[in-house]
């Protein structure tokens, strides 16, 4: 009996044992299992994760949320090792993690000096590369350093993620010339910098252009700080940026509106990036790995004392090169500093005259690109045409001027047959805007009322030039009384945006009637129908005379056998007036 319970208690005991030795099985195996998933899943990871011009980890978006700072390996400390064995078989590593796979990197830069330190300052947070598969690499042989056989051993365990698109060179696309962000229905020619606005202490750009008013706007920008036209999309980092609409003119719904955007990088990326400002920009639908070829140059405007900027918006078709010189020419006695104007489909006559003034520096000419939504008709400028669209794409370039002008102290926007004259003491533009602004400090915009020179009145003196043989002008301002008649200046940086015939200036600031006893602005052309200063009995005004003499002394000094090639009498004209008068210069 006592040999059974015994028995009995030895088979109990052992069975205990048995079991717990069991349990304690199955629980090892499932933590190995459980260790062996997570390590996986890390080296899944890691095989994800892109390798950047050799030296720099990156870890890639989650949820399209921002990057986070990448992992520099040559700040790991030093590590001494031994690969000889290695070598000596041709083999590459083992499988390793990827801590040590960070430390023979950083061990092989440090021992072999053949991976240089390559600076990562443009490697920063919300940054993008588009990465290029890299070919594999061949087998250590048996003189292999140190640095060859952990580089061939990164490029194995860490699958390099094909681009999304094919790499190749990108092209500095020219002034004026449209970037569509993607597929978005946005299209920019004008990407110029903002020093604190819209952000403070910030990288800002403001972006001209168009938009399909019913479309989706969202698209973002991407910057660089340096471009070769070399580069390809394998060694380009790009910083990105979401661009916020500042404004889309619908007072006319068109095809394409014009769309004013801005783009910023914060204060603290620039400063984690040690880059203070970027020269190129892109644009792409949600992310700058998508970017195109297409780059463009960011514009500088350089601030200039007393300056004003005159606005011709866009210039095209058939005008007479004569009156164009003569405006010209005018435009530079009142101190202008520089114009500029868009040109589309301008006669070769008209056009030799932009060309002229564009090579002295005075004119800035841009060949204007008008987008046109998916499926839509192409445009221009001519008559017929699409009469509101066309005044649409003239606000665009009335607000590229208030871009590209911005450090001016005045923009004024007109064309080619208005003629602002000063009276009394006043000499230049810039005279009658700068006293205009002291006697109200604070007006941004600036409303000229105008009168017309009617040239269907017919020639009322005998002159050379153009603009000096009509002297009678209607007696009233702004012929018929319409607000769109009024011209108008402003200062770029305290105007939210321009129109043809009008300008919002920011809060805070107001507009201002320019006192008539300060100007004169006289607007060439025939009379309307619905004019009804054209029945009045006109007005003679010689203030223009008194600027006869000079103007073709000036004239006189152009090259006028290639500006004006088709103009011989014009030119025979003005060389026999100034041997009959006395020239004043």
């Amino acid at each position: 009996m006592r040999t059974r319970l015994q028995c009995a208690a030895f088979c109990t005991f052992l069975l205990s044992v048995l079991s717990f030795i069991f349990v304690a099985a199955v629980l090892t195996s499932r933590h190995v299992s459980y260790r062996l998933e997570v390590r996986a899943k890390h080296v899944r990871d890691l095989e994800r994760r892109p390798l950047e011009q050799d030296s720099t980890f990156r870890i890639p978006e989650q949820n399209n949320g921002p990057d986070v700072d990448p992992v520099t390996l040559r700040d790991r400390p030093p590590l001494e090792v031994n690969v000889s064995s290695y070598t000596a078989s041709r083999q590459p590593f083992p499988s390793i993690d990827a801590e040590e796979i960070k430390r023979l990197i950083a061990a092989a830069e440090r021992s072999d000096e053949l991976i240089r330190a390559k600076t990562t300052k443009n490697t920063v947070t919300n940054q993008t590369t588009v990465a290029q598969k890299k070919p594999a690499a061949e087998k250590p042989t048996t003189k292999a350093s140190v640095g060859e056989v952990a580089k061939a051993t990164m490029k194995e365990t860490i699958k390099q993620p094909p681009p999304s698109k094919d790499p190749g060179g990108f092209r500095l696309v020219s002034r004026g010339e449209n970037i569509q962000a993607g597929d978005v229905q946005v299209h920019i020619p004008t990407a110029v910098f903002y020093n604190d606005f819209p952000e403070k202490s910030a990288f800002n750009i403001l972006l001209n252009g168009w938009a399909r008013h019913n479309d989706s706007m969202a698209f973002k920008c991407c910057f660089l700080h340096s471009f070769q036209n070399t580069s390809t999309k394998q060694n380009i980092v790009f910083t990105e940026a979401p661009a916020k609409v500042y404004n889309v003119y619908k007072q006319w719904i068109v095809d394409m509106q014009n769309a004013e955007f801005s783009c910023s990088v914060p204060a603290n990326q620039l400063k984690a990036s040690g880059v203070s400002k970027f020269s190129y920009v892109t644009f792409v639908k949600s992310s700058c790995r998508d970017a195109s070829n297409d780059i463009m140059r960011i514009e500088f405007p350089k601030a200039v004392a007393k300056s004003v900027g005159v606005c011709l918006k866009v210039t095209y078709g058939t005008l007479n090169p004569e009156k164009m010189v003569e405006w010209f020419e005018f435009t530079k006695l009142m101190g202008v500093t520089k114009v500029f104007t868009y040109y589309f489909d301008v006669d070769p006559p008209a056009m030799k005259v932009l060309e002229y003034y564009n090579s002295t520096g005075f004119l800035d000419l841009l060949l204007i690109h008008p987008a046109k939504s998916k499926g839509g008709k192409a445009r221009g400028f001519r008559h017929p045409r699409y009469s509101e669209q066309a005044f649409v794409d003239e606000v665009m370039g009335a607000n590229d001027c208030k871009h590209r002008m911005s450090q001016y102290d005045y923009i004024i926007v007109m064309d080619m047959d208005e003629f602002i004259l000063p009276k009394g003491e006043l000499k230049t533009y810039y005279d009658i805007l700068k006293k205009t602004s002291d006697k109200f400090p604070k007006a941004a915009g600036f409303q000229f009322d105008s009168h017309v020179i009617i040239t269907s009145w017919g020639i009322s003196r005998s002159s050379a030039l153009h603009i000096t043989r009509y002297v009678n002008r209607t007696e009233q301002a702004n012929y018929d009384g319409a607000e769109r008649n009024t011209r108008w200046a402003f200062k770029p940086t305290k105007t939210f945006y321009a129109r043809n015939n009008f300008v919002y200036v920011k809060r805070d600031y107001e507009v201002a009637v320019v006192p008539h006893d300060y100007y004169m602005l006289f607007h060439y052309r025939g009379c309307k129908r619905q004019w009804a200063g054209c029945k009045s009995k006109p007005v003679t005004d010689t203030i223009m005379v008194k600027y006869e003499a000079a103007l073709v002394d000036n004239v006189l000094k152009l090259p006028l056998g290639d500006v004006l090639y088709k103009s011989a009498s014009y030119i025979q004209n003005i060389t026999q007036w100034k041997l009959a008068h006395r020239s004043v210069i």
